[in-house]
C-alpha cells in the first residue's frame, strides 16, 4: 500500500557529489512508493567547485526556500517530511532553521520527520550549545545514518529512533555494466607496470590527494591512476609537478563516470583512499562491485565497510605496512570477498528494501 504524502528537502541533481547521487535514487523510490510528493533541492551550488562558498545569491535563494517550504507544509500537509541536514561548516546554521520549522510542523500535525545524515557530525559534536539544540529539536525525529559506527554518535545525543540506511551503487540504465567489467585485468593494454594503484575523488587535501601523491616516489614498480577533478590551484600545481617528474607512472583521467569509470577501476590492483574525513564513500562501494581491494584510512564509517577480507583500513602512517602486503597477496585473493560484500550490502534492491522499512 502506497503512503499518502511526502515532502523532501534534500540534495539531488547537480553538482554530482555523493549526497546528491543518493538523493536522485530517493526521488525515484518516493515516486514509486508514495501517492503524492514534492521535492525541494537543498543544493545551492551548480558545481562541486562552488560548494561551501558564500554569496548574496545563495542567501537570497535559501531565504526564499524557507518561505516556500513553510507555505507548502501548511498547504500540502505531508505525512512524511524528509531532510538531509548539514552538520558541519556554515551550512549547519542554515539547516538548524529548517529543523526548527519541521519541529513545529511535527508538533502541530504529528508528521513523521526523517533526518538522513550523510556526513560526520563533527561541528555538532564539538559545540555544547548545538548539541543541546539538536537534542531538543530532534528527540522524536527518525535519524538515519549511513553506518553502524556513525549511528552511535546519535545515541550519545539522546535521539530515540536511530536507524541505518547504507548507500548503494547507482546505475544509469543506459550505461549498466555487468560481470564483464569485473573481469577486466591489468595488462599491457593499460600498463607495463606490475601494479596499478587508483585514487578516485575530488583532488583536494581533505580527500587525501596530497597523501596519495606522496606514495608515488616510494613505489617505483607501481603506476598511479587518478580519477577526479582538481579543486583549487594548489592541487592542480601538485598534479602537474608529479606528472612532469614521473611521466607515465602517473595516469590522469580527469573526471569520468559510468561504464568508463568502472572499466578503469577494474583494471587496477588496489583502490587507495587516504582521506581525512569520510562518512560512507560511494567510491568504496564501486570498488567492491568491481572486485578491487581497498586500502583506506580508518575514519568515519570506513571501518564498517573495509575489513581484512576486502583490504585494510588503518591510519595513514601504517599505509607503508599494509600496501605491500595487499599487493603481494594479489587482487584475486580479495575479489570474491569484495563482490560478496557488495551483493550483501550495497545493491539497489537492498537499498530499496531498507528504504521501505524506514519511510513507508
Amino acid at each position: 500500500m502506497r503512503n499518502e504524502s511526502f515532502l523532501g528537502v534534500f540534495h539531488f541533481g547537480p553538482p554530482g557529489h555523493g549526497a546528491s547521487m543518493v538523493g536522485d535514487q530517493v526521488v525515484k523510490l518516493v515516486e514509486k512508493h508514495f501517492q503524492s510528493f514534492c521535492f525541494y533541492n537543498l543544493s545551492l551550488s551548480s558545481k562541486v567547485d562552488d560548494i561551501g562558498h558564500l554569496s548574496v545569491f545563495k542567501f537570497i535563494k535559501i531565504f526564499k526556500l524557507y518561505w516556500v517550504v513553510v507555505f507548502k507544509l501548511f498547504v500540502f500537509r505531508p505525512k512524511v517530511v524528509y531532510f538531509t541536514p548539514a552538520l558541519n561548516g556554515f551550512a549547519i546554521y542554515r539547516d538548524f532553521i529548517f529543523l526548527f520549522i519541521f519541529y513545529f510542523y511535527r508538533f502541530l500535525f504529528g508528521a513523521k520527520v526523517i533526518c538522513h545524515i550523510h556526513m560526520l557530525p563533527t561541528k555538532l559534536m564539538a559545540s555544547d550549545i548545538l548539541k543541546k539544540i539538536w537534542t531538543f529539536i530532534t528527540s522524536d525525529f527518525t535519524i538515519i545514518c549511513l553506518t553502524n559506527s556513525l549511528r552511535e554518535s546519535f545515541f550519545v545525543l539522546k535521539n530515540k529512533n536511530v536507524g541505518v540506511l547504507s548507500n548503494c551503487l547507482i546505475f544509469d540504465k543506459s550505461s549498466f555494466v555487468g560481470k564483464s567489467i569485473r573481469k577486466t585485468k591489468c595488462s599491457s593494454t593499460y600498463s607495463s607496470y606490475p601494479y596499478r594503484l587508483i585514487f578516485i575523488g575530488h583532488l583536494m587535501e581533505s580527500k587525501g590527494f596530497n597523501r596519495f601523491l606522496s606514495l608515488v616516489p616510494k613505489y617505483p614498480d607501481c603506476q598511479f591512476v587518478i580519477l577526479g577533478k582538481t579543486i583549487g590551484a594548489n592541487s592542480q600545481r601538485l598534479l602537474n609537478e608529479v606528472i612532469e617528474k614521473y611521466g607515465d607512472r602517473v595516469e590522469y583521467h580527469g573526471f569520468i563516470s559510468g561504464v568508463e569509470k568502472l572499466r578503469v577501476l577494474s583494471s587496477c590492483d588496489l583502490y587507495i583512499l587516504p582521506s581525512f574525513s569520510e562518512a560512507q564513500p560511494l567510491t568504496i562501494i564501486e570498488s567492491l562491485y568491481c572486485g578491487v581491494p581497498i586500502l583506506a584510512t580508518n575514519v568515519g564509517g570506513i571501518p564498517d565497510m573495509v575489513n581484512q577480507t576486502v583490504g585494510a583500513s588503518c591510519s595513514f602512517e601504517k599505509f607503508d605496512e599494509y600496501l605491500p602486503r595487499l599487493l603481494y597477496a594479489g587482487k584475486t585473493s580479495y575479489s570474491e570477498s569484495c563482490v560478496k560484500m557488495f551483493n550483501d550490502n550495497y545493491t539497489l534492491e537492498k537499498f530499496e528494501a531498507n528504504f521501505v522499512k524506514v519511510f513507508c
